[in-house]
C-alpha cells in the first residue's frame, strides 16, 4: 500500500537584496512548486522599494499553482531573531509533514522540489526515521566533512543555511539550534543529540548569493559551487548576456570543475575556489 503524499511547506527567507530576490523567484516559478501545498515567505521588515514591489508583484503573489503567501515582520530584527520567529510562526499556523526553506539568494532546478522529496523519503525509509535534516546544496568543500558516503547522497558533520528539509517533527531541534547560533547552532546542536545530516551527492539548487540573506554586498556574482552545465534555461540566458553569475563549481568527485559561462570562454580546469579572470559586470538597476 503506498504511503499519503506528505504535506509539503516550501519557505523562503527574505530581506532586501532584490537582484538576487528577483532571480530567486524567477528560478521558483519555473520549478516544480505547485508540489508544495503552501509557499511562504516570511520578510524581515525590508526597506528597499524595489524588494518590496517583487513581494507585492501579483505574478508570485496570485498564482493558485505556484503563489506565495507574504508574511511581513513589522521590524528589522536581524537574520536570527527572524529565523526563529518564522519558526515560531509556522509552528502555531501552519500544517505540514516536510518544510523546505531557502535564502533568497539561490537558482533552483526545475524539478528540486520533486527531487528533494524522492531523497527525503529513501532516507527515512533506509534509516527507519525522520530525525533527520537534508539539504539539496553540495557546495565545494563538502568531502572535507563527508561522514559515509551512499549512492545519490551522503551524510556529513556541516551545512550552511541556504537549505534546509525536514520533519515537522525536527522543527523544534531546528529551532533550538538556530537559537543558539543561527546555522552554526544547528550543526552544533546536531551533533549533540547525535542526530545525522544529509546532503544530496548532486545539488538541485546554486546558491548565487553571499554571507545570507541579511549580507550587505550587492554586487553579483559572489559564489556559486556546484554547477551542471545543464542547469536551467534562465543560466544559459545570464550568460548570453555577459553576466556570469557562476564563479566557482566542483565535479561530483571534488576535483574541480569548468567555467560555465560561455562567452567567458574559460573552459580549463580550474582549481577549487578558482576565479574566472573576466571582470564580472555588475547587474543594471534597471
Amino acid at each position: 500500500m503506498k504511503s499519503e503524499k506528505p504535506v509539503v511547506l516550501l519557505l523562503v527567507r527574505s530581506y532586501n537584496r532584490p537582484k538576487f530576490l528577483k532571480l530567486t523567484m524567477e528560478s521558483l516559478y519555473k520549478s516544480d512548486i505547485d508540489l508544495c501545498n503552501k509557499r511562504l515567505i516570511y520578510d524581515d521588515c525590508s526597506s528597499d522599494e524595489e524588494t518590496l514591489h517583487i513581494l507585492n508583484d501579483i505574478k508570485y503573489i496570485n498564482d493558485t499553482a505556484k503563489g506565495f503567501s507574504v508574511i511581513k515582520g513589522t521590524t528589522n530584527i536581524g537574520v536570527k531573531k527572524s529565523y526563529l520567529e518564522t519558526l515560531e510562526y509556522i509552528k502555531k499556523n501552519e500544517h505540514f509533514d516536510v518544510l523546505i526553506s531557502l535564502d533568497n539568494d539561490v537558482v533552483v532546478k526545475p524539478f528540486f522540489i520533486n527531487k528533494m522529496l524522492e531523497e527525503f523519503q529513501k532516507i527515512a525509509e533506509i534509516y527507519g526515521t525522520k530525525q533527520f535534516l537534508l539539504t539539496g546544496f553540495n557546495p565545494i568543500n563538502s568531502h572535507k566533512n563527508m561522514i559515509e558516503e551512499y549512492d545519490t547522497f551522503y551524510r556529513k558533520k556541516t551545512c550552511g543555511g541556504v537549505n534546509y528539509c525536514f520533519h515537522t517533527t525536527m522543527l523544534d531541534h531546528i529551532y533550538l539550534g538556530w537559537k543558539m547560533d543561527r546555522d552554526d547552532g544547528v550543526m552544533r546542536y546536531l551533533e549533540q543529540n547525535n542526530i545525522p545530516l544529509y546532503c544530496l551527492k548532486k545539488s538541485v539548487l546554486n546558491h548565487i548569493g553571499f554571507d545570507g540573506i541579511h549580507g550587505i554586498f550587492t554586487k553579483l556574482p559572489w559564489r556559486c559551487w556546484d554547477y551542471d552545465p545543464n542547469f536551467t534555461e534562465s543560466t544559459e540566458k545570464m550568460c548570453s548576456r555577459n553576466d556570469c553569475y557562476f564563479l566557482r563549481h566542483t565535479d561530483i568527485n571534488n576535483n574541480g570543475g569548468t567555467h560555465c559561462c560561455k562567452t567567458c570562454k574559460q573552459n580549463n580546469k580550474v582549481k577549487h575556489g578558482a576565479k574566472c579572470e573576466m571582470r564580472f559586470k555588475e547587474m543594471s538597476t534597471g
